[in-house]
């Protein structure tokens, strides 16, 4: 046990080229600048942030985040702008831990103030902009270095431990692995949550639509897709497979770009699985372009200073128990997480799931109450309601019959803010909903 504990220390801090993490870096901060900036964009008269937060009645926060305040402009705006110009910091380098923790804490707060509009590559997001925090992306290419860090740089020999490099292709793998393994039920491998994006394809492909059916073309998104979740990370980290895997990613994410309205994450998605590459796979790009010739780094081993630490073995070891559990807690809870939604989030539950919100509305007959106008127009007058609550229609529910499984999460939540209950007074045997 101990042997093999010093192994994963020595792995864990294997000195490796940190060109690499500082792309992530540069890429993963101009994506979520340039997120932000599209979200203030108006699309006709409206833009993201006027529909998620200015025009919103209400925001519904994560359960035991209700304390965290609601901005209204100027600071929402303000704050927004604070995590553009910190993303772009971090790209720069320019104070880089100061701008990384600003981005990682001004997102999450976005992300955790509503979530009617929760998505896995937000939560994704959120845990790759903690992670960046704690880790050494800035060793190379950035405006702002120290002397050290800048000669080192200019021998070719940016050195960094490997354990960031691992750190971000477990998180990718886990992604991936356990959206597959959500997959393996009976409605996605029948093809039926792919019904609708096979019918946008065929619709857009018309070539296609006259080779296959919906359903065979549903069959066969359902099936690739979790062939590619269960697969792309094993074929990722082997090197025969590894150039395969990664044009596999690219058509992946580009048919998902296609069939979903998922911003960034295609991009995010492929962006990411270039980590898998050599560590200095950047440099190997450069010199290829550049017609440089390979740099000395007979001095990589003297060049990193992080010591052997047993605490990066155990940070990284709680970390990933976390995440190798969590995901599975559905199924400690009663019901289908894709009815109930408990469990649902947080467990890269990718795609297995459609929503559309419905607007009902209720009919109330009885003489007592309905007076007709003129023009043939019923109302309620005020004077006659006979309930305390104004606008509120009360009916009788069976507890023991009433199936609480299949009452969505969002529900419970709305319906106690809004008051808008549907319930009949049992003494009322003359009021008739339709």
């Amino acid at each position: 046990m101990k042997s093999s504990l010093t192994r994963m220390n020595n792995l864990l801090h294997q000195p490796v080229s940190a060109a690499s993490l500082a792309v992530v870096r540069i890429g993963f901060a101009l994506m979520i600048a340039g997120g932000e900036i599209k979200s203030l964009l108006k699309v006709g008269d409206i833009s993201v942030v006027d529909l998620r937060y200015r025009e919103a009645d209400f925001l519904f926060p994560y359960w035991g985040f209700s304390w965290l305040p609601r901005l209204y402009d100027p600071w929402l705006t303000g704050a927004i702008f604070c995590l553009i110009v910190s993303a772009l910091g971090m790209a720069l380098g320019v104070f880089y831990r100061w701008c990384a923790a600003l981005t990682f804490l001004l997102y999450s707060y976005f992300f955790l103030i509503e979530a009617t509009f929760y998505n896995n590559h937000y939560y994704l997001i959120c845990l790759l902009a903690f992670l960046l925090i704690w880790m050494p992306a800035d060793a190379q290419w950035t405006l702002r270095k120290d002397r050290k860090s800048a000669a080192a740089e200019q021998k070719g020999v940016s050195i960094i431990p490997f354990w960031p490099i691992l750190v971000l292709r477990a998180q990718l793998f886990i992604v991936y692995f356990y959206g597959g393994i959500a997959k393996l039920q009976g409605d996605w491998l029948a093809g039926i949550p792919m019904r609708e994006p096979a019918g946008k394809l065929l619709r857009e492909w018309e070539f296609l639509g006259s080779l296959i059916s919906e359903r065979t073309a549903a069959l066969f998104l359902a099936w690739g897709g979790l062939a590619f979740d269960l697969l792309i990370g094993f074929m990722l980290m082997w090197k025969p497979t590894r150039w395969i895997a990664l044009l596999l990613c690219l058509l992946f994410h580009s048919i998902n770009h296609q069939l979903f309205n998922i911003g960034i994450f295609p991009y995010l998605g492929f962006f990411l699985s270039l980590v898998f590459l050599p560590p200095d796979w950047p440099l190997r790009l450069k010199r290829a372009f550049m017609r440089e010739k390979r740099k000395n780094e007979a001095s990589t081993q003297q060049a990193l200073k992080a010591s052997k630490k047993r605490l990066t073995l155990s940070l990284v070891g709680i970390w990933f128990l976390w995440q190798s559990v969590f995901p599975f807690r559905h199924f400690l809870i009663e019901g289908d997480p894709s009815w109930t939604q408990q469990g649902q989030n947080f467990a890269w539950r990718m795609m297995l799931v459609s929503k559309t919100p419905v607007h009902l509305d209720f009919f109330v007959e009885d003489d007592a109450l309905v007076e007709t106008l003129e023009g043939g127009q019923s109302i309620i007058p005020k004077e006659k309601w006979p309930f305390a609550e104004p606008g509120v229609v009360y009916a009788p529910v069976d507890a023991e019959r009433f199936d609480w499984a299949r009452a969505q999460t969002l529900t419970a939540i709305l319906e106690p803010v809004l008051g808008r209950r549907l319930f009949i007074p049992a003494d009322a045997n003359n009021l008739e909903i339709r």
